[in-house]
């Protein structure tokens, strides 16, 4: 399904798509085009019988959005249908309307039509001058065919009292307005040449209005509002004194732009290169301008924010640096002529072995550069989401978090959702640097740069650090994690299994697991939670929806061997030793693990709670879009009490450097503890109550009949 994130952010998701669509974005235009010619008339007094139309905007917008050939259209059918609402037939088919119509297909040709944003003066500069060579195309062409039509007029009226009345209020309605709805719909990137630009050109119009305004003696706003307020000669007086004081206004407002310009030059010239050197640094590894050199020297502000910005950067691309440097000493043959697809591919053998196949992994639009060798910025991050195992995670990403995550990210309207979600949660996760797509076209094919990129984060990701557990933002953390899974230690039987795997037979408890009693995480009871699983791969896409979501947590693995009972309709699993019990149930062994979670504030808690419910919890009626190995009945423990969670007891026995651990209700408690006092010394067992979610405690308590 194709994805386009909204082009104008303002409006909700429902308005953009009817404005994205340029059939139903042509007719709603035409509509509002004929109803304000119906109801927003404002003729100009003495024997012009023209009018001032600030509507006429509408007509330069829909060529500048739409094209020529639906600008044409608009202009076109929008008079034509004025008219005859207003009972002049086809008289101004031939000359007005199709003026209208010649405007409209000329704002069709801007050049700047397909930028995203505008960010330059100059561009601000190009549509004026295009605004002002449509207004003058469409009335030198409608008052010429008008005026060969009816010989009436000399030429010296038509062009007093029609003629450039009806351009110059044309023309100022167009650039006051037009740059005005741009601003509105978010066309234009606020930087600072942008806001001196649009600062001083509606300074000069406001003052020029104003001086107007105040100028009473050749202006009266009745000969707006009714011709039979003023007489024909005050009236010719008040169009003639118009038309002057509005071609000083234009004049005015185009100097204005080159005003801008000059100073915005002298101004922003060096914070503009400095904006250049950064968006080379984000898109490679070292600063190597030699402007950049020059500003860094500079003994004012801008040479101090260059030394900083330099000072980061070095600091920024050190790791990757050294990464780039081992990494040739390992690929020896890898030359800086090759592909950079190539690089990427090798490397990536590299680093997960020969087990990589490229042919393994469907890429979107595959077919499109794949073959040739090329494979896009798009693709490579695909990819690598795919390789890391977290295409789930991927799908769980809606239209407006995708709006959010990508929102200050120049986006190619052509990716589709798939490809949207891939690049959202490789930035989210850490498999890319944002900065490294905020310029980047991400259809082209993969740049060296963004290759070596990539297959560092890709290292970083996968390995490091085998024995620390940090803070959940931390680039590396997912390394962290996957290596403390992989090395836990082995949890030996201490003799004691036998008689609690037979309570468990028996059905007086509904579980326990075994420990090491110093693999407890010495966190914060109030912020803690222990969300418990034994898939690697849910706990890695887990991780990344919580970053996702900007939860800061402190986090660690706990291994645990557990026995528990199991509902046979849950189905099978390969890491389950399983033993049946009777129909309904079996005895389960596996090895699993807790995640120990410490919150900065008891608000993300619960955000994480909503997470687990909407993401990481199977529901047997619900077609929901789930992370990896989401279970029925996830674990969730508070050592502290929570309003949504149930009370329960946690009894734990500690014999020697291991604890035994089992969870009951509270009117199974007193039953549990003298069974398990026939086997274990009363003074090392334990109790304490424990808060679990709904889910677990369903299972524990209203599902079971061990009571």
């Amino acid at each position: 399904m194709q994805q386009t994130l909204r082009i104008f952010p303002k409006f909700p998701s429902s308005i953009n798509r009817f404005i994205n669509n340029k059939y139903l974005g042509a007719a709603g235009i035409v509509l509002l085009l004929i109803l304000l010619n119906r109801f927003l008339q404002l003729n100009f007094p003495g024997i012009s019988n023209a009018d001032l139309r600030p509507q006429i905007v509408l007509i330069c917008l829909a060529g500048y959005f739409y094209g020529p050939v639906i600008g044409f259209l608009i202009g076109l059918i929008g008079n034509t249908c004025s008219d005859l609402l207003l009972g002049y037939g086809f008289n101004y088919l031939l000359s007005w309307s199709v003026g209208n119509g010649i405007m409209g297909m000329i704002m069709g040709f801007c050049k700047n039509r397909k930028l995203i944003k505008l960010d330059k003066i100059s561009q601000l500069l190009t549509l004026t001058l295009m605004i002002i060579v449509a207004n003058i195309a469409f009335v030198l062409y409608a008052s010429s065919v008008y005026s060969l039509l009816n010989k009436s007029l000399t030429i010296d009226v038509n062009l007093k009292f029609y003629l450039f009345p009806v351009l110059n209020s044309n023309m100022i309605a167009s650039l006051l307005l037009f740059p005005a709805i741009l601003l509105f719909l978010g066309k234009f990137r606020m930087n600072l040449p942008i806001k001196i630009a649009l600062s001083t050109f509606y300074s000069i119009a406001l003052l020029l209005h104003i001086v107007w305004f105040v100028n009473r003696a050749s202006f009266d706003i009745t000969g707006f509002l009714s011709l039979s307020n003023s007489d024909i000669t005050g009236g010719n007086r008040y169009v003639e004194a118009f038309n002057v004081w509005s071609t000083m206004l234009i004049c005015f407002l185009l100097a204005g732009y080159l005003f801008a310009m000059f100073i915005s030059g002298k101004i922003t010239r060096p914070i503009v290169e400095l904006d250049h050197t950064v968006r080379d640094l984000l898109q490679s590894d070292v600063i190597i301008s030699e402007s950049f050199e020059k500003l860094t020297k500079r003994e004012d502000e801008v040479g101090l924010l260059s030394y900083t910005i330099r000072l980061l950067g070095e600091k920024l691309w050190d790791n990757q640096s050294r990464f780039i440097t081992d990494f040739a000493k390992k690929m020896k043959f890898i030359t800086p002529d090759d592909n950079p697809s190539d690089i990427l591919l090798v490397g990536l053998v590299t680093i997960f072995g020969k087990q990589f196949n490229l042919q393994d992994y469907d890429l979107i639009n595959s077919s499109d550069n794949v073959s040739t060798g090329d494979i896009s910025h798009i693709q490579s991050i695909e990819l690598l989401v795919k390789l890391a195992g977290l295409k789930e995670l991927a799908y769980t990403y809606s239209t407006d978090k995708l709006n959010t995550s990508l929102s200050d990210l120049m986006i190619d309207p052509e990716l589709t959702t798939e490809q949207l979600q891939y690049l959202a949660v490789a930035i989210d996760i850490g498999l890319v640097f944002r900065g490294k797509t905020k310029f980047l076209d991400l259809s082209q094919p993969i740049t060296r740069e963004f290759a070596l990129h990539l297959l560092y984060r890709t290292s970083l990701f996968i390995s490091g650090e085998k024995t620390f557990i940090g803070y959940i933002t931390e680039p590396d953390i997912m390394a962290r994690i996957e290596g403390h899974w992989k090395t836990a230690k082995s949890i030996p039987d201490n003799g004691t299994s036998g008689f609690m795997n037979d309570l468990v037979r028996k059905k007086m408890i509904s579980g326990y697991n075994i420990r090491f009693t110093d693999d407890r995480s010495n966190f914060d009871r109030n912020l803690k939670l222990t969300y418990t699983h034994s898939d690697f791969r849910h706990i890695k896409q887990l991780v990344g929806l919580i970053r996702s979501e900007n939860i800061q947590v402190k986090i660690n693995i706990e291994h645990k061997r557990s026995t528990f009972l199991y509902y046979n309709e849950w189905g099978t699993n390969n890491r389950l030793y399983l033993d049946p019990i009777d129909e309904k149930l079996s005895w389960a062994s596996v090895d699993e693990k807790d995640l120990a979670l410490e919150f900065t504030t008891s608000e993300k808690r619960t955000q994480f709670l909503l997470l687990i419910n909407d993401f990481a919890k199977k529901e047997a009626s619900a077609d929901k879009k789930l992370i990896a190995q989401s279970w029925y009945r996830p674990l969730i423990i508070s050592e502290a009490p929570l309003s949504s969670f149930n009370r329960i007891n946690e009894i734990t026995i500690q014999p020697l450097n291991m604890t035994i651990l089992t969870l009951v209700t509270e009117k199974s408690l007193c039953k549990t503890l003298n069974a398990l006092q026939e086997c274990f010394d009363p003074t090392l067992i334990n109790t304490r109550p424990v808060w679990v979610n709904d889910d677990f405690y369903t299972y524990l308590y209203k599902e079971t009949d061990w009571i």
